[in-house]
Parts: structure tokens; C-alpha cells; sequence
């Protein structure tokens, strides 16, 4: 991943994000379900029916 860029290498394969990582303050801010993904884990966003979301995180089959 490079800081201004949607696109990224994972194993040889170019990626897309909808949104590049940047820097701001002094720290580095990366989309997390690209890290999560390109990390080998699997992201699956639920949205309830009043509009907020819940992120649900899997590594391995554990959910954090």
C-alpha cells in the first residue's frame, strides 16, 4: 500500500481500494478492511435497520 494511492499488491495481484491510506497529524490512517483482508482475515459489514453498522472481524473462523 502507498499513502495517496487505491491501488495495492497483495501476492503479485493489483488491488483497488475505494479509498486511499493518508497521512494526517503524524499517523498513518489505512482503510481497515483492506489491511484485514491483504492480513488474510475477512470482513463482513452488517447495517441494522436504524442506519448504523456493525463490522464483524474473522481470523481463522474466531470473530473478534
Amino acid at each position: 500500500m502507498t499513502i495517496g494511492k487505491n491501488d495495492y499488491y497483495l501476492d503479485s495481484t493489483k488491488k483497488t481500494m475505494d479509498a486511499p491510506p493518508f497521512i494526517k497529524d503524524g499517523r498513518t490512517y489505512v482503510p481497515p478492511r483492506f489491511m484485514v483482508e491483504a492480513l488474510g482475515g475477512k470482513v463482513t459489514p452488517i447495517k441494522y435497520p436504524d442506519g448504523t453498522y456493525v463490522v464483524i472481524i474473522q481470523w481463522g473462523g474466531e470473530q473478534t
